[in-house]
């Protein structure tokens, strides 16, 4: 399962999903981290580019999950 099937597979389970693809395409790395901190969001993301960011620059979050 890749991103957009992710994301709707969680809605049909009723998780509260927060979708960047949908909502907020183009907005950086820090962006969306700074968005999943302030919402209390588990970040799943296909970009291994955050964990790398999230690990190296000891960015505070609420959980993180590289697919």
């Amino acid at each position: 399962m890749r991103g957009a099937q992710t994301a709707a597979w969680l809605i049909s389970q009723s998780h509260d999903v927060f979708s960047i693809f949908d909502h907020r395409r183009g907005a950086s790395d820090d962006e969306i981290v700074t968005q999943a901190l302030q919402e209390s969001r588990i970040l799943i993301t296909l970009d291994r580019d955050f964990s790398y960011k999230v690990f190296r620059e000891r960015i505070l979050h609420c959980g993180m999950n590289a697919l």
